[in-house]
């Protein structure tokens, strides 16, 4: 098969194959990659059949990015400008630009009453155990938990060291907070047994104040 010089393939020494595939020549022949990759099926930049074979690649790569797809089609085939191919192809993948889409930006919501309202300092509080810290006592193995009590206005922190998150801990752990802080009005908590065993002595420690 006879090429013009001029020609824009001529660079890639192509040849027909006994199939009558054209492939490039290249100078891998004693690379030991295999026939495919050594010398790939050329293929132009605008055709139908070289539109499946990316396609193909994009969806064997579970519609990777442009440079998954393109490692993919060169196992096999060499196409003309084919970066600039396959990212024309892949950006119309409709798979793909679910993935790509931004996600909505949704309006923050107002700020509660009790997080803007004029007051002192925790008298809206939030509380919940953080994880907890380990730590070795007389060659034992134990384990402690840090409560912190937030202020919702103003954002200071007040933290108690608890040994256990039972119901008894957390009542001396509060109590403590209480004297030092003052009695609250308003707590925020999860529903953890420890809270809700709670709500009790918070009415008695109201009562008495």
């Amino acid at each position: 098969m006879e090429i013009s010089y001029v020609s824009k393939i001529v660079l890639f020494k192509p040849f027909l194959d006994e199939e009558g595939l054209l492939r490039v020549g290249g100078r891998l022949q004693f690379f030991n990659l295999g026939y495919e990759q050594e010398q790939p099926v050329l293929l132009p930049t605008r055709d139908n059949f070289t539109e499946l074979v990316v396609w193909k690649s994009h969806e064997r790569t579970d519609h990777a990015g442009l440079s998954e797809t393109l490692s993919e089609l060169r196992d096999r085939f060499f196409v003309l400008k084919s970066r600039q191919r396959v990212k024309s192809l892949i950006s119309k993948c409709n798979l793909c630009k679910r993935f790509r889409t931004k996600p909505s930006i949704l309006d923050m919501a107002y700020l509660p009453p009790d997080r803007i309202r004029e007051t002192f300092s925790f008298v809206v509080t939030g509380l919940d155990y953080l994880v907890p810290l380990y730590y070795v006592e007389k060659s034992e193995s134990r384990k402690s938990y840090i409560l912190p009590f937030i202020c919702a206005v103003t954002r200071a922190v007040h933290l108690e060291l608890s040994t256990y998150m039972s119901a008894p801990s957390f009542i001396r752990s509060f109590k403590k907070f209480v004297i030092r802080r003052g009695l609250c009005k308003t707590v925020y908590s999860d529903n953890s047994r420890a809270f809700l065993k709670m709500k009790k002595e918070f009415y008695v420690l109201g009562s008495d104040s």
